[in-house]
């Protein structure tokens, strides 16, 4: 049987990611709101950055997957691993592509 309480935890990071990457995804949330974000919910940091860099507007997979390669930023890498120099310099370079 399914333990109950982890299912509806796992379904609400589920959801809350899925949420936040739709606001990206419509330029709603730049880098200061994600960084306000993950300030105060910690789910923010337990996204991985590739799912992040893709939903960046103008940014597919490959060019979010190069300028990961390029700041030397692991393909498994989360959010919250990120120093905010990386955080700037990943959302920069994405960014040129809009």
């Amino acid at each position: 049987m399914v333990d109950t309480a982890a299912f509806v935890a796992a379904r609400s990071l589920t959801s809350h990611r899925e949420w936040l990457i739709a606001e990206i995804e419509a330029g709603d949330m730049r880098l200061p709101e994600l960084r306000d974000a993950e300030e105060h919910d910690g789910r923010v940091g337990t996204i991985k950055v590739v799912c992040i860099a893709q939903a960046i507007p103008g940014a597919g997979k490959l060019e979010a997957r190069r300028a990961m390669g390029t700041l030397g930023i692991p393909p498994d890498a989360r959010w919250g691993e990120l120093v905010p120099e990386a955080e700037s310099a990943l959302w920069a370079a994405l960014q040129k592509h809009t």
